[in-house]
C-alpha cells in the first residue's frame, strides 16, 4: 500500500515494484531458517535521484552461498530434469527480481543480511 501511496496507482513503475517486492518477501520467509529472528522481515524502501531502492533484511544464512538466481533457459525441455525445474511452481524469484531491476544485490549489516534491488526512477 505505501508503494501505491508514494507512486501513485497510474504510475508505471508500480507494478514491478510491487512484484520484487513480493518476491524478496517471499523468498525471505520461505528460505530463511528456523532460530533467533526467523518470526521478523523488515523492508525498507528508498526513492533515491534516478532509482527505487527495495530492501528486505533477515536474519539470513550467514554462513551459505546466498540467495541464487536459477538460469531460465529460452524454451523448456519438460523431458529433461533443468526442464522439469523450470517449469515447478518455485525457484523463479531472484531471476524475476533480475529482470525487473537495473541491479540487485546482497549485503551483510551485522548479523542479518539485506537482499536489494533498485529499479530505475522515474520509469520511462
Amino acid at each position: 500500500m505505501a508503494l501505491w501511496g508514494w507512486l501513485g496507482p497510474d504510475d508505471p513503475l508500480l507494478l514491478d515494484a510491487q512484484q520484487v517486492v513480493t518476491e524478496l518477501i517471499s523468498n525471505a520467509v520461505t528460505h530463511v531458517e528456523g532460530g533467533e529472528g526467523r518470526d521478523w522481515v523488515v523492508l525498507r524502501v528508498i526513492r533515491g535521484s534516478g532509482s527505487l531502492r527495495v530492501e528486505v533484511i533477515d536474519a539470513g544464512a550467514l554462513d551459505g552461498d546466498g540467495p541464487q538466481v536459477v538460469r531460465q533457459p529460452s524454451a523448456p525441455d519438460p523431458s529433461t530434469y533443468e526442464g522439469l525445474k523450470v517449469l515447478t511452481e518455485s525457484g523463479r524469484g531472484l531471476h524475476i527480481v533480475k529482470t525487473l531491476s537495473g541491479a540487485w544485490g546482497t549485503y551483510l549489516s551485522g548479523e542479518r543480511r539485506v537482499v536489494w534491488a533498485d529499479l530505475p526512477y522515474p520509469a520511462a
